[in-house]
């Protein structure tokens, strides 16, 4: 599923049209891909946040979800499912 930056705030971004996300999901901002992680939810906004430099990054750039719950399996030395 793919939504678009609605707000940056140095490392925290809000996307809208991520409905089907879950928490800890791991998407890619931008074009420049960049990685982050669901933190928040309400209805099919999600707070995210960015792991590597934000600057740049703009409201209406894409936010494209993917793989769900990676980093918190690997935080809680977890591996094999996602």
């Amino acid at each position: 599923m793919n939504g678009k930056i609605i707000k940056v705030s140095g490392p925290l971004i809000v996307a809208e049209n991520l409905a089907d996300v879950e928490m800890f999901d791991v998407v890619k901002v931008s074009d420049k891909k960049l990685i982050g992680e669901v933190i928040e939810l309400r209805n099919d906004r999600a707070s995210i946040q960015v792991y590597e430099e934000t600057s740049g990054l703009t409201i209406g750039d894409e936010v494209v979800s993917g793989e769900r719950r990676q980093l918190y399996e690997r935080r809680n030395g977890r591996a094999g499912e996602y």
